[in-house]
C-alpha cells in the first residue's frame, strides 16, 4: 500500500486529468508534502486526508473495503506524540537537541505555555473539520485566541502552516513543552550583523539622487572596498530598514516628499455649495481640427467641493489664463461668487491677470480701496484664494474628475488617441502614426473646434444632472440633486465690477488718433481731454470691438474700434505678408553684403598710389647690424636681442 499519492496517480484512480486534481487539491486544500523526484520537487498527498471518494477508488483498486482501507490507514499509538499532524508522521524528521524545562528562563517558558494554547486551540478546531490553512488564518485575523497573539507578539508569528508544522508542532511532538521554547535569541534587527563601515558605505551609496540599485551598491562595495562577504538580501534588508521618507528625500528630492507623507482624507460633507471650488487643466486624449490643424486641446474647469458639480469649464487649444477668467466667468454668471476658489500652481492660474499680488504674499485681504484697481480678476471680486499644495496631484479633487471625462466622453470620439501610445489600443495608434495622411483623406472624420465645444457642453450638462456620484457625502446622488437640498443665496457679481471684472488690463497713451492696442485704433470724444495722459484700458474676453477706459480722474467710458474696411484677420494677414517682405529683404542684402566681403578691401590712398607710382617714392628699408630689417620675426629671436640693446643704446 502506497500512503503518499501523486496527483498522477490519483488522476489515474478518477479517470481525470493531472491538472484537474490539481485544480480541485487547491480549491479544497489538501494537505501535502514535497517529495524529491525527475525535474524538482513534486507535491503527494497522504491517503487518510484525501476525500472519502478517492479513498474508495483506492481501495477498490487493492480489492480492500473501505473499511479494512481505513484500518490500515490508523497509526500504531505512540507514547511521546504530544499532537496528531495532519499528513504528517513525524517518522522522517530530524532529531533536534533541546533545552531542557530547568535551563529555560520563565520568559521563555511563558512562551512556552502560550504556543501550547495554540496547539490545544488548533486540536480543538481539527475535531469541528477546520483544517490548518483555515484554522491559521483565523487566528492570524485575531478571531482565534487574540489576548494569546497579543501576549506573545512576534513570537506568536504564524506567516503559513510549514513555519506551523516546522517550528511548532513538529518540535512539540519530539519534546513536548521543552521544544515550544524559543531556540534562539532575536537578533538585533536588519544589519545587526554588518559594521559600521559596511552601513555607512550602504547608507553613502545608496541615498544619492542618482537612484542605483541594491545590487550594483552591494557590487560596487564587494569589488571598491572589499567587503566580499556582503550579500544583496542583508544590505536590502538594512537599506529598507530606513525610514521611507528619508529614502524618498536623498534619492528623488524635495519635492517626492509628499508621496509619503501621511494624509487625512478631506471631508466633503462639511462644505456647502459654493464654498470652495477647484479648477485645473487637462489635455484631451482625442484630436481635433482648427481651421487646418490638427491638435490635441485643453480644457480647464472648475469643481464646486461639495457637490461636485462642474460650474464653470472652457476649451482653449493651450493652457492660458484667458480660458481660466472664462471659465471663471461662465461660473460667476451662472452660479454667482464661490466664497473661495481652490487654484493650481501653474502659472496659468498664478499670475498677475487673475490673482495680481496675491500669489506673491498668500493673502487675500481686499482694503475697500483698491476695489477697481489692477488687482486681479479674483481678488477684485472678493473672491478668497487658496493654492494648492505643490507637485502633490491629490490635493486637487477635480483630478478624480478628469478620469470620467477620459473614460465617459474621450474614449467615444473617433479621433481618440490616448494618453500613453503604450497603452493606447492599436487602431488610436495607427491612427496617431497616420495623421497626416488623415488631414488629406479623410479630415471630415475629426471632430471642429466648435463641434468638441458643442459636446462638452452637452457632457457637463448631462454629468450634473444625470450622473450619480458615489463619492464621499453624495450617496448615490446627482450633483444638481445635493446641490438642491441646500437653501442658499446666490451672490452676485456687484453691478459696478461686473461689465469690467473679465477684462484684461493694460496701461496706454492717448493719442490725436485715439488709442492704439492690437494694431487698431480706438476712439471716443471723451478722449480728446485725455491727450497725451496715461490711461488704464480694460479689454473684454469676448469682444475685440470696444475698449472700456479707466482715467485717475472721472468715470470709465467706453471706446469703440474706429473701423477702417479691414478685419482684424486681414490685417493680421496684412502684417504677415509685410514682415515676409522684410525679411526677404534683409536675407537679399546679406548675400549682397557676403558678396561684396569677398572681395579684395582696399583704401583710398592705396588706389592713388596705383594709380601714380612716379609720384610714390620708394624708400630703401633700414638695414642693421647684419643687413637685416630691424623686426621682431619670431623665427629669428637674435633680432630681438639686437633690438633691445639698440634700445639701450639710445636711452
Amino acid at each position: 500500500m502506497d500512503k503518499w499519492l501523486s496527483a498522477s496517480s490519483i488522476a489515474k484512480l478518477l479517470g481525470l486529468t493531472t491538472r484537474a486534481v490539481r485544480f480541485r487539491a487547491a480549491r479544497e486544500s489538501w494537505p501535502y508534502r514535497t517529495f524529491q523526484g525527475n525535474g524538482g520537487k513534486h507535491p503527494r498527498y497522504h491517503l487518510k486526508d484525501l476525500p472519502e471518494d478517492i479513498q474508495v477508488a483506492y481501495a477498490v483498486s487493492l480489492n480492500l473495503t473501505f473499511e479494512a482501507l481505513q484500518n490500515e490507514l490508523k497509526s500504531p499509538p505512540k507514547v511521546e506524540v504530544k499532537v496528531a499532524i495532519d499528513g504528517y508522521d513525524c517518522r522522517s524528521a530530524s532529531k533536534k537537541t533541546f533545552k531542557t524545562l530547568k535551563q529555560c528562563t520563565e520568559p521563555e517558558l511563558e512562551i512556552a505555555r502560550n504556543r501550547q494554547k495554540i496547539i490545544a486551540a488548533y486540536e480543538a478546531a481539527k475535531q469541528t473539520g477546520l483544517n490548518t490553512r483555515q484554522f491559521l488564518a483565523l487566528y492570524n485575523d485575531g478571531k482565534v485566541l487574540p489576548e494569546v497573539k497579543a501576549a506573545l507578539g512576534d513570537w506568536g508569528y504564524l506567516k503559513d502552516w510549514r513555519r506551523f508544522y516546522d517550528t511548532w508542532l513538529q518540535p512539540y511532538v519530539q519534546a513536548g513543552l521543552a521544544g515550544l521554547v524559543p531556540q534562539y535569541k532575536k537578533r538585533g534587527g536588519p544589519g545587526a550583523r554588518l559594521s559600521q563601515e559596511v552601513k555607512d558605505l550602504l547608507e553613502y551609496l545608496y541615498l544619492d539622487t542618482r537612484q542605483p540599485g541594491v545590487a550594483d551598491v552591494v557590487r560596487h562595495i564587494q569589488q571598491v572596498y572589499g567587503h566580499e562577504d556582503l550579500t544583496e538580501i542583508t544590505a536590502r534588508r538594512y537599506l529598507m530598514s530606513i525610514p521611507k521618507a528619508v529614502r524618498v528625500v536623498w534619492r528623488k528630492g524635495v519635492a517626492a516628499l509628499e508621496t509619503v507623507q501621511p494624509s487625512i482624507q478631506r471631508d466633503y460633507t462639511i462644505y456647502k455649495p459654493m464654498e470652495i471650488i477647484v479648477g485645473d487643466y487637462m489635455t484631451q486624449d482625442f484630436m481635433l481640427r482648427y481651421k487646418d490643424k490638427v491638435c490635441r486641446a485643453k480644457v480647464v474647469a472648475f469643481m464646486d467641493m461639495r457637490t461636485r458639480a462642474i460650474v464653470g469649464w472652457s476649451l482653449q487649444l493651450t493652457a492660458n489664463s484667458t480660458g481660466v477668467a472664462i471659465a471663471l466667468q461662465k461660473c460667476f454668471d451662472r452660479f454667482g461668487l464661490p466664497e473661495s476658489i481652490y487654484f493650481d500652481n501653474g502659472k496659468e492660474f498664478k499670475n498677475h491677470f487673475l490673482c495680481g499680488n496675491v500669489w506673491k504674499t498668500q493673502s487675500s485681504v481686499i482694503d475697500a480701496e483698491d476695489i477697481g484697481r489692477d488687482i486681479g480678476v479674483v481678488v477684485e471680486a472678493g473672491v478668497k484664494l487658496i493654492f494648492a499644495y505643490p507637485y502633490n496631484a491629490k490635493a486637487k479633487p477635480i483630478e478624480r474628475f478628469w478620469r470620467t471625462l477620459h473614460e465617459a466622453f474621450d474614449r467615444w470620439q473617433p479621433s481618440y488617441v490616448g494618453s500613453n501610445t503604450l497603452l493606447s489600443t492599436d487602431e488610436s495608434k495607427v491612427y496617431r502614426q497616420n495623421i497626416k495622411k488623415m488631414k488629406q483623406e479623410d479630415f471630415d472624420r475629426i471632430p471642429s473646434f466648435k463641434e468638441v465645444e458643442t459636446m462638452l457642453n452637452h457632457f457637463f450638462a448631462y454629468y450634473n444632472h444625470e450622473h450619480q456620484h458615489t463619492g464621499q457625502g453624495m450617496e448615490g446622488k446627482t450633483p444638481m440633486q445635493v446641490w438642491g437640498a441646500y437653501d442658499l443665496p446666490k451672490r452676485d457679481v456687484p453691478a459696478e465690477l461686473k461689465p469690467y471684472l473679465f477684462t484684461h488690463r493694460y496701461t496706454r497713451t492717448v493719442g490725436k488718433n485715439g488709442i492704439s492696442y492690437d494694431g487698431g485704433l480706438y476712439y471716443a470724444d471723451k478722449l480728446i481731454q485725455y491727450l497725451g495722459q496715461q490711461v488704464q484700458i480694460r479689454v473684454p474676453l469676448d469682444r475685440d470691438d470696444l475698449l472700456y477706459v479707466f482715467p485717475e480722474q472721472g468715470e470709465p467710458f467706453e471706446v469703440m474700434y474706429r473701423d477702417d474696411g479691414e478685419t482684424t484677420e486681414e490685417k493680421m494677414e496684412k502684417v504677415g505678408k509685410l514682415r515676409k517682405q522684410n525679411a526677404a529683404f534683409i536675407r537679399k542684402y546679406n548675400q549682397h553684403k557676403d558678396n561684396l566681403d569677398k572681395q579684395e578691401f582696399v583704401t583710398v590712398a592705396e588706389a592713388w598710389a596705383k594709380e601714380h607710382p612716379e609720384l610714390v617714392a620708394h624708400e630703401p628699408e633700414l638695414q642693421v647690424v647684419n643687413g637685416e630689417p630691424l623686426t621682431d620675426r619670431e623665427d629669428k629671436p637674435e633680432l630681438k636681442l639686437v633690438k633691445s640693446k639698440l634700445i639701450k643704446l639710445f636711452k
